[in-house]
């Protein structure tokens, strides 16, 4: 009804130009749905108008342009959002998916450290396969440096030639094996040859000139350098959530279903605090906040993983409350996250917890299903 009541002044607001209405405005505590619910009713009844719209939440801002149908097809605007949309790369990092995959292979291919040799090769498998790129990312390339840059130098060359042939797609989307499909259309081909270029001209450069072993020891303290290797205990890991602990394998991400990224466990929230599941480092925190490592006394290298591609959200909606290197005790609070921030953009609020270095340890015996209360025993990990 609020929105109903607004659409009268919008619309007396608009600016004529050329014939063609451009209509601005902005709105305080409004949704993206709500801006879309506005600009949906405009549409319907309405043509040749181009909307901007800012909806003001706080310190944060969200702009949507909207344009009706009849403009797009005046004036070809779709293939220019489908350029637009390639150029940038899609929506999950694009080509820099494909290029840090390749980057990561390379390390892969390049270590004979057998712990980093693991880490990669799980790490490139769920970039190229699913376009989570989080754990190459933060786990290797950026962690070394050269890989990271290299990558990012060969995103570029295959974000140009994208541009150059024009390809696209209907939709924003990541870059990965699995949604290669949604790109068929105009310069597909290119579009081809570009993926191919990021993923094995970064994998061939990083194993050529841009990783060797001895970056190993050169990115690790001194005092860390003499240290024996931690040796793996057992370990009891606690739900982090208030919701419902389901199994992993009902995760709506092949990267996390089929175990690629670790054994473990997901829940489904009954609200917004993410807690700790046990005593540990935080090694890793995306700075989206969406995603965060753990490190144990132990020797288990925890994944927290707050939502199925909340990426996108770029923070909004997550509350950070650690930050890399801090220890934590098990039950303290990381994260508070606004569910109905990540109900409203359409994804998913699933948290899968998984224990990345599954392999190091014999078996993940993981408890019963049903609900829990944050605390409560989730999975344990059996030393070898």
């Amino acid at each position: 009804a609020m929105v109903g009541d607004q659409l009268g002044d919008i619309l007396a607001g608009a600016k004529d130009i050329n014939g063609v209405k451009l209509i601005t405005n902005r709105f305080e505590d409004m949704s993206i749905n709500d801006l879309r619910s506005i600009s949906d009713d405009i549409k319907s009844e309405n043509k040749s108008v181009i909307m901007v719209f800012a909806a003001v939440n706080g310190p944060k801002v969200t702009f949507m342009v909207s344009v009706t149908d009849d403009l797009l097809d005046r004036y070809h605007a779709g293939n220019m959002i489908k350029k637009i949309a390639a150029a940038a790369g899609g929506g999950g990092g694009g080509k820099a998916d494909m290029a840090q995959a390749g980057a990561t292979v390379g390390v892969f291919l390049k270590t004979k450290n057998r712990e980093l040799k693991a880490l990669s090769g799980s790490a490139a498998i769920s970039a190229v396969l699913a376009g989570i790129t989080e754990p190459a990312i933060y786990g290797i390339t950026l962690k070394y440096k050269k890989p990271f840059y290299i990558g990012a130098v060969f995103s570029g060359i295959a974000g140009a030639i994208v541009a150059a042939c024009g390809a696209g797609a209907p939709t924003l989307l990541s870059t990965s094996i699995l949604t290669l499909p949604g790109y068929i259309g105009k310069g597909f081909v290119g579009f081809l040859i570009a993926c191919a270029i990021a993923y094995f001209g970064s994998a061939i450069a990083t194993f050529l000139f841009g990783f060797s072993d001895d970056m190993i020891l050169d990115n690790t303290k001194p005092e860390e350098k003499e240290a024996e290797p931690a040796e793996k205990m057992d370990q009891e890991l606690m739900s982090p959530v208030n919701g419902t602990m389901i199994d992993l394998s009902e995760v709506k991400d092949d990267a996390f279903s089929k175990g690629v990224l670790g054994k473990g466990a997901a829940f489904i929230p009954a609200d917004g605090k993410v807690c700790a599941p046990c005593d540990g480092t935080i090694s890793a925190l995306y700075p989206t906040g969406h995603a965060i490592g753990i490190s144990t006394t132990q020797g288990a290298e925890i994944l927290i993983h707050i939502g199925m591609d909340t990426v996108s959200l770029e923070g909004k909606g997550f509350d950070v409350k650690v930050a890399i290197g801090q220890e934590v005790k098990v039950g303290d609070l990381l994260v508070d996250v606004d569910l109905d921030v990540v109900k409203d953009a359409g994804l998913d609020t699933t948290i899968p917890m998984v224990v990345a270095n599954t392999d190091d340890f014999a078996d993940i015996k993981v408890a019963a299903q049903g609900e829990k209360k944050a605390g409560e025993a989730a999975f344990y990990c059996v030393a070898k």
